[in-house]
């Protein structure tokens, strides 16, 4: 691992994760942990899912990104679907890219509704990490 930049100031708590499911990491002894970092898809719908696996397998033979200057019929039929499951059947989806991105469009938004600027994050949290958020009242 010495080709790796570790940059989040955090030393590893676990070096050697040989596999992952549900909300359990393993490492290669055989050691299991539960994952309460969690992260890009995990935290929802946990490691290895089979049928989001399935879904991002039969997708993969479509189309795996539309970006922001074109779309797919998928990307409507993915925000009606969360329109029916949330019951905004007026409301609209963002799709977006990282939970960066989702936590910069949130403060964006409470900023705008609410016309407050502070925001309170945990030491360390990856909330605070970038963007707006980082902004540190003086």
């Amino acid at each position: 691992m010495d080709n790796i930049l570790w940059c989040t100031g955090h030393q590893l708590k676990i070096a050697d994760v040989a596999k992952a499911e549900g909300c359990y990491l393993h490492d290669q002894q055989g050691n299991k942990y539960i994952d309460l970092e969690s992260g890009v898809w995990v935290v929802p719908l946990g490691h290895n899912h089979p049928g989001v696996n399935q879904a991002i397998q039969d997708q993969l033979g479509k189309v795996t990104h539309c970006g922001y200057y074109n779309s797919s019929p998928v990307v409507d039929e993915a925000a009606l679907a969360i329109s029916d499951i949330t019951g905004l059947k007026d409301g609209k989806c963002i799709f977006l890219c990282s939970g960066s991105e989702a936590v910069e469009c949130g403060i964006q938004a409470l900023h705008k509704l609410s016309g407050k600027y502070k925001l309170l994050c945990l030491h360390d949290s990856f909330l605070g990490s970038y963007g707006s958020a980082s902004k540190k009242a003086g």
